[in-house]
């Protein structure tokens, strides 16, 4: 609660400054009236296919926040890291061990953990398109027409592993009128970024347009690498080189219209920035600091990685949209393909010393083909919804990895895997208006979901099946299995006005079973059981003022049953139990305020309390027993009590200069991180800040910082018997951009 005080005197002092700060003050807006638009305006009304059909976000019973892409360009966003923080109850962080990997939390449920055949609680949608694993998530939000995050369980109309919620990306139509847009950005620790995006008609007759976006990113790393031991001393870790190119091609014609995007992306990383935390544990690090007392521990803005980390990413994928009007309703298809490979070097241990790596042969492969069938049908009183939907995936993992488990016990391992994984699913949802006032919905989903898993374990087993390297591997297991589920949800809605409505829902989720393919021994592969949710969540939204103001308050009980949790042992290796009941529940306030027809004001507020009922098979002090007493009382991992947020932003002019500034706060109290909670994240707060100057019609400058007071933070840690580990947050960036368009 400590950062709240802040908070209040943040708003209060921030509003008065911005009142002065732009032509027309409010009091000059005061005797101006209403009659000009420049007290009050209302705010405008966001369109949402949420529910796979174009409702306004305030007339839905579901507790989402929908940002415009534009709004993320003047905020500067450079990755959903960043958009977490405005929402309530969300966390969109990147994971270290394996980068690009997404350990993203919605209402304290997420993916904690390295497993790549992990199946995620927030589904993330890229145009419509679920992608089947969290490697690769993290990537970029180049021409973003706009991102949706949706709290809460969203399986009937989007399927397995959402029980936290989803995430979806929307990209940018071609358009029929030309445009052009060029962009330079530059900024501290050698940022440079390059972006150009064309759109316009293509050929005779208006129903051929065309989009090509082009863009680049490098930068140094802001963390020195100070190890007496590395290849480098000195070199920079945390740097980025980002290449993505978009292509993008629509055709409209008889009610029909089609949008083929495309994408390939490469990124290249040097992994980072994680530290080895000396709190005290007498772990292996711990223990050969003590015996090398020449080495001194890093300070806070330096590392000490005596294995230079690195990541190779690219990305590919096509995704084909087809609309088609009919008689009786609009039928969607959606076709897609996507492939993921990336090749991972990681200094796993943060430390100076050879404690626990993966060595640069450590590889991700990962293809999918999806289609989905939707069709939507209504009549004065009812909308219904129903699909279908055919996913199939294959995951490739092979890791080398080097450990140390005790001072002077060298051990080094291979393991590889495939992994199968099928999904079919047929779904229906409906909203009936009983009156002018009253809406009930109701609808369900089966899902059948089959995988099969090909692996063979790291050499702890006996014979090894990994004895000289990847090319000598012997699958040691060998595994199928298939679940079924059904998933239904019913809503009831009372609009008391135009302007207010009340909500009340009840749906299950499910997070899908599978197998662990980073496991070591035989027992640990499972394979584990779905993890099953019931939500049940009351919502309020309004807006007030001529619309000027809008409040949504929600409230949420979510009860967990089978519940997966990884845990990480003390030597390193992370298995999955289903052996918790859990029970999170939360409010949530979000408001926005239009005071002045230049002035917007955004906050949110965030409040969970969670715990578990039951938590068998946990051993909570190492002593090879489970505690299942001791379990229950524990805190639930990635759950902070607290989290808020306050987005301020003005615009005006300068004589022919239009300005506008932007500013961003964002508070998260500490969480513990692993499942026995022997270690944690302090709470802490990120301040961002841009202004934006445009002229000429054409021309625009915006200034720009990142974590403004450069807040030395941990999004992560993680505790095993060689080493404490922390993942640090970005550093403060500042930079600015030089943008044409036409």
């Amino acid at each position: 609660m400590s950062g709240f005080p802040q908070f209040s005197n943040l708003l209060c002092f921030t509003l008065l400054f911005i009142s002065h700060l732009l032509p027309g003050s409010a009091r000059a807006a005061d005797a101006r009236g209403v009659e000009d638009g420049s007290y009050p305006q209302p705010i405008e009304e966001i369109v949402t296919y949420a529910q796979k059909r174009a409702q306004a976000v305030q007339d839905i019973p579901v507790s989402i926040a929908a940002i415009d892409g534009s709004l993320l360009e003047q905020r500067a966003a450079e990755g959903l890291q960043q958009v977490g923080y405005w929402q309530p109850n969300v966390r969109l962080s990147p994971q270290t061990t394996v980068p690009h990997l997404a350990n993203f939390y919605i209402r304290g449920m997420g993916l904690n953990g390295s497993v790549i055949s992990d199946e995620p609680a927030v589904g993330v949608f890229v145009d419509g398109v679920y992608l089947g694993t969290s490697a690769g998530v993290v990537t970029d939000l180049v021409d973003l027409a706009s991102v949706e995050v949706m709290r809460g369980p969203q399986g009937t109309l989007y399927g397995h592993s959402t029980t936290a919620g989803v995430v979806s990306l929307h990209s940018r139509p071609p358009e029929f009128e030309p445009a052009l847009a060029a962009d330079v950005k530059i900024g501290n620790n050698n940022l440079r970024s390059l972006g150009a995006t064309v759109t316009g008609g293509l050929g005779r007759g208006n129903r051929w347009a065309g989009r090509l976006t082009v863009h680049t990113t490098r930068q140094d790393g802001s963390f020195r690498n100070i190890a007496p031991t590395a290849g480098s001393i000195g070199a920079d870790i945390g740097a980025a080189d980002l290449t993505v190119i978009k292509p993008s091609l629509r055709w409209r014609g008889g009610g029909t219209q089609a949008v083929l995007r495309l994408e390939d992306g490469r990124s290249t990383n040097t992994v980072g920035p994680r530290r080895a935390l000396l709190s005290g544990t007498d772990d292996v690090v711990e223990q050969l600091y003590a015996q090398h007392p020449d080495v001194p521990p890093p300070a806070e803005d330096e590392l000490s990685l005596n294995y230079t980390p690195r990541t190779d990413g690219d990305w590919q994928h096509a995704i084909l949209t087809v609309d088609h009007n009919l008689a009786n309703g609009a039928l969607k298809s959606v076709t897609a393909y996507r492939e993921y490979h990336q090749e991972v070097a990681s200094d796993v241990d943060g430390s100076p010393f050879s404690v626990f790596a993966l060595l640069d042969d450590t590889a991700i492969g990962q293809r999918q083909i999806s289609q989905e069938l939707v069709f939507n049908s209504s009549g004065s009183r009812w909308a219904t919804t129903t699909g279908a939907y055919f996913f199939k995936q294959n995951i490739d993992y092979q890791e080398h990895r080097f450990t140390q488990p005790a001072i002077g016990r060298f051990v080094e391992e291979w393991s590889a895997s495939d992994l199968q994984h099928t999904s079919l699913s047929v779904y229906a949802y409906s909203d009936v208006d009983i009156t002018n006032r009253l809406r009930v919905g109701a609808g369900v989903r089966y899902n059948r979901e089959r995988k099969e898993a090909d692996f063979a374990q790291r050499s702890r087993v006996s014979p090894a099946p990994c004895p000289d390297g990847f090319s000598s591997c012997v699958p040691t297991f060998q595994d199928s299995h298939t679940w079924r589920n059904w998933v239904p949800r019913a809503a009831v809605q009372w609009f008391v006005n135009d302007e207010s409505n009340l909500y009340a829902s009840v749906s299950r989720g499910f997070r899908s079973g599978g197998y662990n393919i980073r496991a070591v021994l035989p027992a640990a592969v499972g394979p584990y059981e779905a993890e099953n949710v019931t939500a049940y969540e009351v919502g309020y939204k309004s807006k007030w003022r001529r619309h000027a103001v809008s409040v949504n308050l929600t409230g949420f009980h979510n009860v967990y049953d089978d519940l997966q949790k990884t845990v990480i042992g003390d030597d390193g290796n992370q298995a999955i139990l289903n052996a918790a009941e859990a029970t999170i529940q939360g409010v949530e306030l979000e408001a926005e305020w239009r005071p002045l027809s230049y002035l917007t004001v955004n906050a949110s507020l965030g409040r969970m309390w969670a715990g578990y009922q039951s938590f068998d098979g946990l051993d909570v002090d190492g002593d090879g027993v489970p505690d299942p007493e001791r379990a229950k009382r524990l805190r639930l991992t990635d759950t902070p009590d607290w989290s808020a947020s306050l987005q301020i932003g003005a615009t005006g002019r300068v004589g022919e200069v239009g300005i506008d500034v932007h500013l961003d706060y964002a508070f998260t109290s500490g969480f513990m991180t692993n499942e026995v909670n022997s270690i944690g994240v302090s709470a802490h707060r990120l301040f961002n800040a841009s202004v934006g100057f445009r002229w000429a019609q054409h021309w625009g400058l915006r200034l720009f910082a990142r974590n403004l007071l450069d807040e030395a933070y941990y999004h992560s840690a993680f505790a095993t018997g060689c080493c404490d580990l922390g993942d640090r947050g970005p550093r403060r960036q500042i930079g600015a951009g030089l943008r044409y368009s036409l």
